[in-house]
């Protein structure tokens, strides 16, 4: 009976050694080979994968012999199907089912074959890299321009507390995720989106307790230069105008004490 069992083993390990070999043939490389490659892929980043158990044909639908493209013929869904499901509804899903080839999909925003778990800092989508990952869209002139998207927003997230401390490396600090959801991104308008003034209270409280009622009527994403942003702006202006004088002062003091100290040696 041992040997039977041995004899299976063996020949499950030569059918899943031969699975990825055909690909192996015209896609592996190592170091130096990697330009010498067909669009190469370097094992060492697949190693590190949260899918190296996996095999090509696990997420590519191969045929040697027909050109095969990267994005379009992987289907996350297949084994992802409850967050693909989620995903489809969302702004990016609606977008890219209609045509919009801009809006992202999953490899987008969490790599090929170097995708890693979100808790580790490498990873595309550890929480301090977020920010990242969206203003590769939404700080894009053409993207922006083509579909009239607000420019603004990553950079008055970074002006913000959550965007400071973000960039200061607190891994806990609120990202763009944390307000506007993962796979679940939908616009303010739809009851189902974070950000809707039905759920903002609850968004916020899962960071912030005792929230006063008014909270959820604040203004997000301004900018201390405009005057939108209320005490922001005020409070700029100011210290520019404080900070100014300071300076002013300070220099007619030097000047007013280097002209007594000329009249004293006088």
């Amino acid at each position: 009976m041992k040997y039977y069992v041995l004899i299976i083993i063996l020949l499950s390990a030569v059918i899943i050694s031969a699975d990825d070999s055909d690909c192996l043939k015209c896609h592996l490389s190592i170091g130096e080979q990697a330009d010498e490659a067909i669009n190469h892929i370097d094992t060492s980043i697949i190693n590190i994968s949260v899918h190296k158990k996996l095999y090509c044909s696990d997420c590519h639908d191969i045929n040697p012999k027909e050109e095969h493209a990267f994005k379009t013929d992987v289907d996350c869904g297949s084994c992802h199907d409850d967050i693909f499901a989620i995903y489809n509804e969302s702004v990016h899903g609606v977008a890219l089912a209609n045509g919009i080839k801009e809006s992202p999909d999953c490899t987008d925003c969490h790599g090929g074959h170097n995708i890693i778990s979100h808790f580790n800092p490498e990873s595309k989508v550890y929480s301090i890299n977020i920010p990242k990952i969206c203003s590769e869209c939404h700080t894009s002139e053409r993207i922006v321009g083509k579909y009239g998207l607000k420019a603004d927003r990553i950079a008055t997230f970074k002006e913000s507390f959550h965007g400071i401390a973000n960039e200061l490396g607190e891994a806990s600090a609120a990202n763009c995720a944390s307000c506007h959801g993962v796979h679940n991104i939908f616009p303010q308008v739809n009851p189902k989106s974070l950000i809707h003034n039905d759920n903002i209270e609850t968004t916020c409280g899962k960071c912030h307790t005792d929230l006063p009622p008014d909270f959820a009527h604040g203004t997000i994403h301004t900018s201390a230069k405009d005057e939108e942003s209320g005490g922001q702006f005020f409070v700029r202006k100011f210290y520019y105008f404080f900070t100014t004088i300071v300076i002013l002062a300070f220099i007619l003091y030097r000047v007013l004490e280097y002209k007594r100290r000329v009249k004293r040696v006088e």
